[in-house]
């Protein structure tokens, strides 16, 4: 079971506490010694003590410094966790936490698979729209090429342009979709070349009339 984070900074200022009342009284010993004027005698006594004094209280002092740290040590781990998840390094926090912060860990995870789960519904229902618009697409296409054989080359051209264009809107979504999944998935990695070419195949679709032409170059 991982330390409560509120004890083990108590625990850091009680050692810190202890150093600074340590200080306090080799200080205090040493005021009165000069404010008595003792003899060498009792000098030399409290030139040996103060040392010992001095060592115990820097060594409570560090003490209480690093166990302060080392309770502040989850919220530093909690948020290099969160810096990770927004670099796409894993889907959920992992680690065990004190108990003053394990709650938000697990209302943080809820959350993450919650939105997870929105995503893929997404875009399973973008690529069930985009399946069930590739049959009546592929009939217009045939339409427009029985018209063209027929001689009625403006209606067939017209029937085209359409297709293309409801062409282009699909791919222009389903790539929406697939760039929205692939930021929620955990530690989603894809290769570079591919990413740019199925982005180019988009755009060249999508600007098909001005004639473009795309130089795609991964090193």
């Amino acid at each position: 079971m991982t330390p409560s984070l509120r004890g083990r900074i108590l625990v850091g200022s009680i050692f810190w506490t202890i150093g600074m009342i340590f200080m306090a009284s080799a200080a205090f010993s040493k005021v009165m010694d000069l404010h008595h004027g003792m003899g060498f005698n009792l000098g030399l006594h409290a030139w040996l003590q103060a040392p010992l004094t001095l060592l115990t209280a820097a060594l409570c002092m560090v003490l209480g410094v690093l166990q302060v740290r080392r309770g502040l040590a989850p919220v530093d781990n909690l948020r290099s966790r969160l810096a990770g998840l927004h670099q796409g390094q894993g889907g959920y926090i992992d680690g065990d936490y004190p108990g003053e912060i394990q709650p938000l860990v697990n209302d943080l995870n809820t959350l993450l698979e919650h939105r997870e789960r929105a995503v893929q519904r997404a875009v399973a229902k973008a690529g069930d729209l985009a399946h069930g618009l590739k049959t009546p697409l592929t009939i217009l296409a045939q339409e427009a090429d029985r018209a063209n054989a027929a001689g009625q080359t403006e209606i067939a051209d017209a029937i085209r342009q359409q297709v293309d264009r409801m062409r282009r809107q699909v791919d222009y979504h389903l790539a929406h979709a697939r760039a929205a999944a692939s930021g929620a998935a955990s530690g989603a990695r894809c290769s570079i070349r591919e990413s740019a070419d199925g982005l180019t195949r988009a755009l060249l679709r999508l600007h098909a009339e001005r004639g473009i032409a795309i130089d795609v170059r991964v090193s």
